[in-house]
């Protein structure tokens, strides 16, 4: 999969790939290549709605860390990169109903996490974790990382200003 996504961006940059590259000089080049497309069709300022209270920038459990993605860039890239369509919650995000973060692993990617975002109230609600290509989460630590994060968001959300 990784193979024909990477011969499909290079296609669209006028670029060339080699089937002899090897499997980490594929990855690394899928992923310069989709953070090239990304830049190409989306928007990298950073959503207006990220000072506001509750808001989780980062969350870290073991060998495992959930950002935030901030711009409809970083999400369109989070997309490329992963394999599946979160690119196309840019749009939502940036209209502050959707929350996107992405989880490395020993800072390499491992999984994308999904919350639906209450405009009003702040408050988030899990929708979505899968790894690259929207396959399912394995690993009991990174499966916690929602819950963690909607419990901090819940803390942040129930301070006095």
């Amino acid at each position: 999969m990784i193979v024909t996504d990477t011969y499909r961006m290079a296609d669209k940059l006028e670029e060339k790939v080699s089937i002899n590259w090897s499997e980490e000089k594929m990855q690394k080049k899928h992923d310069e290549f989709a953070k090239r497309i990304a830049r190409l069709k989306y928007d990298a300022s950073e959503f207006k709605w990220l000072d506001q209270k509750g808001t989780v920038y980062s969350l870290s459990k073991d060998e495992y860390t959930a950002t935030l993605l901030t711009s409809e860039q970083m999400i369109a890239e989070e997309g490329e990169v992963m394999g599946h369509c979160v690119g196309g919650y840019a749009g939502d995000s940036s209209r502050g109903s959707y929350a996107v973060y992405s989880v490395k692993k020993n800072d390499e990617h491992y999984s994308t996490i999904g919350f639906r975002r209450d405009a009003l109230t702040h408050r988030l609600m899990f929708e979505q974790h899968y790894v690259r290509f929207n396959q399912p989460v394995e690993c009991e630590v990174a499966k916690q990382l929602p819950g963690l994060i909607l419990q901090k968001n819940n803390e942040l959300l129930s301070k006095k200003t």
